[in-house]
């Protein structure tokens, strides 16, 4: 899940604690509808990433766990005269992604916006990009987890789980486990109650072993497992 900002101002013109209150604003939104936290970030304009890169949203997007992300072909749909990804607007060309495929050997990220004229055209656009031989993906952390096979034994994984009870007690943990370094966390709702996990660790020991270092600062916290 990505992140684009809540200002869409120029990142790198703020102050660190300016940037950072915008960042985490946005995170707590998004989590409060999704339950669930982005993991990436891209930059309105492309500014401090894109080109020259700004070390202060470098540090703010690290401290929050956010992998900052550019694009490789800009189809401009912002551009009112491009009603609905036509390909003389891309940048590069589309004649040249194949090879610029080859030389980054990585997916290709094409930059889109939310517009009526992209969404009607969009079936179209992947439907010819299919047929050229292309492929869509998912950012790997976006990527849902792998189904188990049938009958398959799997080793259990185990989280540490805080109990928060309201959405604004669970994004308050939230930054505090962050601000601790701690990564991997996730907000979770049973019942109407949000709760939040961090982890999953691969055994218990090291679960026990983290939940020592976070009881001074989270009372109350447990090792809960999963299949």
């Amino acid at each position: 899940m990505q992140s684009h900002s809540w200002s869409h101002q120029h990142l790198p013109g703020l102050s660190e604690s300016a940037l950072e209150k915008d960042l985490r604003k946005t995170q707590e939104a998004i989590a409060g509808v999704t339950n669930k936290i982005p993991t990436r970030l891209r930059p309105p304009y492309g500014d401090g990433w894109v080109g020259k890169k700004s070390d202060v949203l470098i540090k703010v997007a690290a401290k929050l766990n956010l992998t900052l992300t550019g694009w490789d072909i800009d189809t401009n749909d912002w551009n009112a005269k491009n009603q609905g990804l036509r390909p003389e607007f891309f940048a590069p060309a589309r004649t040249s992604w194949k090879k610029l495929y080859d030389k980054k050997q990585s997916p290709l990220d094409i930059l889109m916006h939310v517009k009526m004229v992209t969404a009607r055209a969009l079936g179209d656009f992947m439907d010819g990009m299919t047929r050229d031989g292309w492929q869509f993906t998912t950012y790997p952390d976006d990527a849902p987890p792998p189904k188990k096979p049938s009958g398959a034994q799997t080793q259990a994984l185990f989280q540490i789980q805080l109990f928060a009870g309201t959405q604004d007690g669970a994004m308050k943990k939230v930054q505090a486990a962050d601000s601790a370094g701690y990564t991997n966390v996730k907000v979770a709702q049973e019942k109407g109650l949000y709760k939040v996990r961090i982890g999953p660790y691969r055994s218990r020991s090291e679960a026990d072993s983290v939940l020592r270092t976070l009881a001074p600062r989270f009372t109350g916290a447990f090792v809960v497992g999963e299949p």
